[in-house]
């Protein structure tokens, strides 16, 4: 051990404390008064009690918001254009580095092919998102590994979708 220097004491966590405290209690006030031993020990499972059910405390349910927050990795971009009742699709994959982060401030960092570039979302009605508020997607999935998106625009007999997939 070196000089001066101070052993620090571990810090037990409170349910033990309160443990340790109902024990004393119990073993000063009971040796001599069996009504004071019952009186403690109804206290003490009140205590106990009431200790248990402060530490359960429930997680708040994540919002879209919340969900969505993050780095995604575009995994593919399905495009398809409807005429002339003929579906006409087009499909892209991408690599591991082609990516968004949504962040908490509303901006979205895009970076495809080593180009990158910003603009803004906002998540409207908890299933829907908005993009640069040009484009807004219905939200299909969102898990905490997975998000697509869905876009449909028609005219008449002719539509144009697009779904963009994105993984972590």
């Amino acid at each position: 051990m070196i000089k001066n220097e101070k052993i620090q004491p571990r810090s037990l966590h409170p349910k033990i404390y309160c443990h340790i405290f109902v024990i004393v209690i119990n073993y000063l006030f009971t040796k001599t008064n069996p009504l004071m031993k019952k009186i403690l020990s109804a206290l003490s499972i009140i205590a106990l009690f009431s200790i248990a059910f402060a530490a359960c405390k429930k997680d708040k349910p994540q919002t879209t918001n919340d969900k969505i927050i993050g780095v995604w990795n575009l995994d593919n971009y399905a495009f398809n254009y409807h005429h002339d009742g003929v579906d006409h699709p087009e499909n892209e994959t991408f690599g591991p580095t082609d990516v968004y982060e949504f962040r908490k401030d509303g901006t979205i960092l895009q970076t495809i092919a080593n180009e990158s570039d910003s603009s803004t979302y906002s998540v409207i009605g908890g299933n829907k998102l908005s993009i640069a508020d040009d484009l807004t997607y219905d939200i299909k999935t969102l898990t905490s590994n997975s998000l697509v998106l869905y876009y449909k625009i028609a005219n008449g007999d002719e539509f144009v979708e697009i779904t963009i997939s994105f993984k972590r």
